[in-house]
């Protein structure tokens, strides 16, 4: 036996940890078998040597990788062919490194073959690629559904995996495109090219007025405004992590009142263990109704990746151009994401950058364009007027286990973005100037800091537990300015042609912490329950201080090929009255007029559910979702007399008349409650490189209760506007080797909103 080898004698311990950590100590591990002829075999080197396993909780990425750290190997394989999320098969004691990885990898149809000195490559059993388990198992491993990840047959909530290969198939999808039909419940609105935000039509329903987006991370790093996140590139992405409704409040705090997306990059190396470069083209033609031919479209995609499990780089830049698909308007999109990942004995250490920059040409509306006239002393319409978004965020994630019992993780990271003319139509009542005089310019920073300490214990020898303290810190600097024209007062607005910007610089600062008990009983039985504190300055002035609990169970039973789980979950959410995302979704409208009596909005709610799996392959989850949100701030158009005479003589500055001008201005005001009740449907089948997803949402939001002193137009019992009513979708992929073909469809119906044309004509 070489050195090498005798080095590796003192055994392995196999430390479970994730992207955003967690850990084991004497807990219940999923146990694989070790053959007997693996476990005699005369395994060439550097596959002879011994190690010893001990493990609970990991996913099969995390086993690899720090079996390889231990062992002194490097292992190459591609993410394509293997279940990386997987919560690991661990065998019991002492064993080849060779027999090892082959129970590691039980079930997959790939094999460790050495490639010279200290590098092994899993390798698929045929010459062409392997198959892909079913994704529809509860033994994946997740990193948003609890503070220490874990796998998703533990927690009492519904949480969805949109994963990156699903993705591929186009350069740079939108978000839209990549959760609408494949998650229940969540439904994004498909603007216009031009639009440079996302916006979410419903999360279960509404949890707010002009931005009902979940709280949005990259890799653990929280975004300073969720609606930026509009287009990403699939070839960065290895998953998006879902959950809807407030249960993940408890662990994320403020903004996650309606749920939590969590988009994690890829940081796996190459195939080879070496290098791996993919460029991918496209280009078409988008149809539209006001241009006289087809807009030309073009994607561009370069991806990189480099070095093994155990250290890994990868960057992606995508290019992507739409031409005029209305007269004058055009985007230009490019984005940068490079990853990096070092894995040692105890400890994972990652780090993140991104880049987009997004340039649009955003000419007047077409379909107000036509509508009503000037606003007597206002600047000449402009044709068009130009929007310009940068948006970033760099950070890392170290996670540190010094044995089987802790694992302690710190995130710390920063993302910000800048804005110029950018023009959203989400006012209740639209000018037909809205586009070329109402727009948001500045921009946002906010830099995070998150500690996670996590302690598993066993209690006895069938059950097992884990407590997590979480401790976090946020500083936020928002910048914004917006050239809509001010108010003086309760009158009418004060035009003139030299219209200022109105500043408004904030610094606000959050700091939370977070406890988290869990429990399972012979890995059928297991609830969870948690608490946060949390002190933010978006709160308003009266209260500083939110508390946020949550609580769930969840009994899981396997008959035979078939695996059925039953769930419950109650969570508490708020959303503060001020933060960057309602200045940009309001073009500034209502800046600085936040006031003491604008109390944060909440919702509360409870989940329950039942999800039915038949072996790897099929699954059919059912949720029923029964929330109350309340004090949702709206924008409320205010009528005055201004005294205004419609026979009075030509505006002497505009040159147009008699003309009246709109005779509204904005308050910010809490509608008071509204409930959320509805049901999600998902089925999930693979049938060997075929997969299809369906999904069905019912939701019904109605106005509950309006509060005192409210001067906007709903009324209890109306419907929330832009909530549609059924959403359903509809995703088939087939992925034979070297090929990826995807069908999907998705379709939003029975909705109330705004007549916008209406009344942008309507004289007042």
């Amino acid at each position: 036996m070489s050195s090498t080898s005798r080095r590796a004698m003192h055994g392995l311990m196999l430390i479970a940890g994730s992207a955003f950590g967690s850990g084991g100590a004497d807990a219940q591990a999923i146990r694989c078998p070790v053959t007997a002829g693996d476990s005699a075999r005369a395994w060439a080197p550097p596959l002879d040597r011994i190690v010893t396993l001990q493990s609970s909780g990991a996913s099969l990425r995390t086993a690899l990788d720090l079996v390889a750290a231990r062992a002194g190997v490097r292992l190459s394989y591609s993410s394509e062919l293997i279940p990386l999320d997987r919560e690991a098969c661990v065998p019991n004691g002492s064993m080849p490194l060779g027999a090892a990885l082959a129970a590691l990898l039980h079930g997959v149809n790939v094999t460790p073959t050495v490639s010279g000195g200290t590098q092994i490559v899993l390798a698929p059993v045929r010459s062409e690629a392997a198959t892909v388990l079913g994704t529809a198992t509860l033994d994946r491993v997740v990193v948003t559904g609890s503070a220490s990840g874990g796998s998703q047959r533990r927690l009492p909530y519904a949480l969805d995996v949109v994963q990156g290969r699903d993705l591929r198939g186009a350069a740079s999808p939108s978000l839209a495109s990549a959760l609408n039909g494949s998650i229940p419940g969540l439904w994004i609105w498909n603007d216009a090219p031009t639009a440079l935000l996302t916006r979410f039509g419903s999360t279960r329903g509404a949890s707010s007025f002009g931005g009902s987006a979940p709280k949005v991370f990259v890799d653990g790093i929280e975004l300073a405004n969720p609606l930026l996140l509009t287009r990403i590139s699939a070839d960065a992405i290895e998953r998006i992590e879902v959950i809807r409704g407030p249960q993940g409040a408890a662990l994320y705090g403020a903004d996650a009142i309606s749920g939590v997306v969590n988009v994690q990059l890829r940081h796996d190396g190459a195939s080879n263990g070496s290098s791996d470069v993919m460029v991918r083209s496209s280009a078409g033609a988008a149809q539209s109704d006001y241009a006289s031919s087809g807009a030309f479209l073009q994607e561009h995609t370069v991806a990189l990746r480099a070095g093994s499990a155990e250290r890994s780089l990868g960057a992606v830049v995508a290019l992507t151009s739409i031409g005029a698909v209305v007269p004058g308007g055009s985007t230009v999109q490019v984005s940068a994401d490079v990853s990096a990942r070092r894995v040692a004995s105890r400890t994972i250490a990652s780090g993140t950058a991104r880049l987009w920059v997004a340039r649009a040409d955003s000419p007047v509306n077409p379909i107000l364009a036509g509508v009503g006239t000037s606003v007597p002393g206002a600047p000449a319409l402009q044709s068009d007027s130009s929007q310009a978004v940068t948006q970033y965020t760099v950070g890392g994630t170290l996670t540190h286990a010094p044995d089987a019992a802790w694992t302690n993780t710190l995130t710390a990271g920063v993302d910000g973005y800048r804005l110029a003319g950018l023009a959203v139509d989400a006012v209740p009542v639209p000018s037909v100037l809205d586009s070329a005089l109402r727009s948001t310019a500045g921009g946002a920073d906010k830099g995070t800091l998150r500690a996670t300490s996590v302690r598993r214990f066993a209690l006895g020898e069938t059950s097992s537990g884990s407590v997590t303290v979480l401790a976090d810190a946020a500083l936020l600097r928002d910048a914004t300015a917006t050239t809509a024209w001010p108010t003086s007062g309760s009158g009418p607005p004060s035009y003139s042609r030299n219209v200022q910007p109105q500043d408004a610089t904030r610094w606000l600062s959050t700091t939370g912490l977070s406890l988290q008990a869990a429990f399972d009983m012979r890995d059928r039985v297991f609830l969870t329950a948690g608490i946060r504190g949390e002190r933010n300055d978006g709160f308003s002035v009266a209260s500083r201080l939110e508390l946020l609990p949550a609580i769930g169970a969840s009994v899981v039973h396997q008959t035979g090929d078939v695996t059925w789980k039953a769930r419950a979950a109650y969570g508490a959410g708020v959303r503060p009255a001020r933060n960057p995302m309602r200045e940009a979704a309001w073009r500034g409208v209502g800046v600085g007029a936040v006031s003491s009596s604008v109390l944060p909005e909440r919702q509360v709610g409870v989940e329950a559910g039942f999800d039915v799996f038949w072996k790897r392959n099929s699954s059919l989850q059912v949720t029923r979702f029964d929330q109350r949100a309340s004090s949702l701030i709206q924008q409320v158009p205010l009528g005055y007399d201004d005294g205004y005479d419609a026979d009075m003589p030509r505006d002497s500055l505009s040159g147009r008349g008699p003309s009246r001008q709109p005779r509204y201005a904005y308050a910010l005001e809490n509608v008071g409650a509204i409930t959320n009740r509805g049901w999600e449907f998902a089925l999930r089948h693979s049938v060997g490189t075929f997969n299809v997803v369906g999904t069905l949402s019912l939701v019904r939001s109605i106005v509950d209760r309006v509060a005192a002193g409210y001067a906007g137009d709903l009324r209890e019992g109306d419907r929330m506007l832009a909530v549609p009513a059924r959403t359903t979708g509809l995703v088939l992929t087939w992925a034979p080797s070297r090929w990826q073909m995807q069908l999907g469809a998705s379709q939003a119906a029975d909705w109330v909103n705004y007549d916008r044309v209406a009344l942008a004509a309507t004289r007042l």
